[in-house]
């Protein structure tokens, strides 16, 4: 039987251990939060903490997480993002313990608001949120040699001109851009992380949009008025085709292949007259409301030059006036005397034409279609 000082001994030494393990990693540091207190009741946050490295200007490393891209609209030209942002910059003024820098403290709010901290503008945004849930969703964090983190959670729209003169093949770049515009470049610089600045959570492909990757840059010269520094995202998007070519283009392949359809009827028949031209009406409002399909999302008025989508439209509205203009040419050959001899017999059968239209005419509607898919899925890429 184990005595029962031995138990006591175990016990002891357990908790001695739990105790070494946290204060080693900073989170429960009683005495290191003491210190941070002390700190801040001399600390003056309105003064920007020096460069450690003798430079005049202060170096905040930035981080991103982009955790959701959504809405993107065609009519605003806008879209959202979701992010998570991390700046780190250090603080010699807020050096705790040994200088280690593994241990770290978090920072209340009530003290945090007492902190100097560089302000991010989202420079092409058109409105951003910040998430708050029971508190704030920001966090603060002092390491021990300085160097403080802050992390908080935002949801921006930003403006993106979306070039529509490809449309709806059209392959688009959006731009995010961050800067410090209440300091000169002199004062604050950032510059991205050296570790992971750009990190992207999976899956990020839009109802409408294929995104095809994201570019961590330094804004051009020339996107900043004054000398503030700037850093920007650009984002490669691809327009999904699925939607209109369900709504749009199949629909209207569908009624170029119902006309020649109703060639195949014998025109010796009663019904021949009535049966092709309802189907020739059919095919033309069905082709005319297909084109009017996209003026709900996307303003085609807009743009000054011919889009791959008024092409098509027009293509398909010429090979409807094409089955048009041969049925009055066969309905006149019929009826008009003009076709007639003296005896009262066609000087021209119409056959002729209608076996034209039977052969030609897909032959036409399959090479107009060819020739249109393939120009401008290799112009896409």
């Amino acid at each position: 039987m184990v005595p029962i000082h031995a138990w006591i001994f175990f016990i002891q030494l357990v908790l001695v251990s739990g105790a070494h393990l946290e204060n080693s990693n900073g989170t429960g540091n009683a005495t290191h939060s003491d210190m941070v207190k002390k700190l801040f009741e001399t600390y003056d946050g309105t003064i920007r903490p020096a460069n450690p490295n003798g430079s005049s200007s202060t170096i905040v490393s930035i981080g991103l997480t982009i955790e959701n891209l959504r809405d993107f609209d065609d009519e605003k030209m806008t879209f959202s993002v979701q992010l998570t942002i991390e700046m780190r910059w250090n603080d010699s003024r807020l050096r705790i313990g040994d200088g280690d820098e593994c241990e770290y403290v978090n920072l209340p709010l009530s003290l945090a608001k007492k902190l100097w901290r560089p302000d991010m503008n989202f420079v092409n945004e058109c409105g951003h949120l910040k998430h708050s849930g029971s508190r704030d969703d920001e966090h603060y964090r002092i390491y021990g040699d300085g160097v403080v983190l802050y992390r908080t959670r935002v949801t921006v729209t930003y403006f993106c001109p979306i070039s529509l003169e490809m449309y709806p093949f059209d392959k688009n770049t959006c731009t995010m851009m961050f800067a410090n515009a209440e300091n000169l470049d002199d004062d604050v610089q950032f510059a991205w992380s050296p570790v992971d600045p750009l990190v992207l959570i999976d899956d990020l492909d839009q109802a409408g949009f294929w995104v095809n990757g994201f570019v961590a840059r330094y804004c051009p010269e020339d996107s900043m008025r004054g000398n503030y520094n700037c850093l920007q995202i650009s984002v490669s998007i691809t327009r999904k085709l699925g939607r209109i070519m369900m709504s749009v283009y199949l629909p209207m392949a569908g009624s170029l292949a119902s006309i020649w359809a109703s060639t195949m009827f014998t025109p010796t028949t009663s019904s021949w007259l009535s049966i092709r031209s309802l189907i020739l009406l059919g095919a033309a409002v069905q082709s005319k409301w297909c084109a009017s399909i996209p003026a709900g999302t996307v303003n085609l008025n807009a743009v000054n030059d011919i889009t791959p989508f008024d092409v098509w439209t027009l293509g398909c509205h010429g090979f409807v006036g094409i089955a048009l203009l041969e049925l009055i040419l066969v309905l006149a050959m019929r009826e008009c005397k003009y076709f007639m001899g003296q005896d009262g017999n066609q000087n021209v059968d119409p056959i002729w034409v209608e076996v034209a239209m039977k052969i030609f005419y897909p032959m036409g509607v399959a090479a107009f279609m060819g020739a249109y898919f393939i120009a401008y899925y290799a112009l896409r890429g």
